[in-house]
Order: structure tokens, then sequence, then C-alpha cells
């Protein structure tokens, strides 16, 4: 049986199983959002082992307004036009 079958709600014809892998990046997704906007965290300063999947799919799904300009990265965020520099 394929995995994405199987993945797939019972009312889909599938088992309702949570694909660990989409769980996973989703999961790593909100810490990198949330270590963006919420300094107070305890492991915010954590070594943090970063995923080029998951970090292209947070850039790809968050743009981030300039402000004052303390957190936005200038080279990687989506600030220009919806455009980052890079």
């Amino acid at each position: 049986m394929a995995w994405p079958r199987v993945c797939r709600p019972p009312e889909l014809g599938g088992l309702g199983f949570v694909d660990l892998q989409r769980f996973g990046d989703a999961l790593r997704m909100r810490w990198l959002w949330l270590k963006r906007t919420e300094e107070s965290r305890p492991w915010q300063l954590l070594p943090d082992d970063r995923d080029p999947v998951v970090e292209a799919l947070f850039h790809v799904s968050t743009f981030m307004e300039l402000g004052d300009g303390r957190k936005a990265l200038s080279w990687e965020d989506r600030w220009l036009q919806g455009k980052g520099l890079a």
C-alpha cells in the first residue's frame, strides 16, 4: 500500500496515520517562527541543525515587514516587493 494513501483521513479512504516527515517539517518551521517572534523562550539560544528544505519552505511561506529592522534578515527575508536580496 502506498504511504500517501495510508496517511489520508479515513473519510477519504485512508487509515488516518500521521505522515511523520511532514509533521516534523511543520514542527521545525514552527520553531523557526517562534525563534523569530518570541525571544523569551528558554530554548532560544540552543544551536539548531537547519534542514535546507525546511528553511526554504519557511522562507517561501513567510515575509517580513521591516519596521525598525532589528529582526529582519536583509539578505534572506522577503521584504523587497515580496523578494529577498538573495
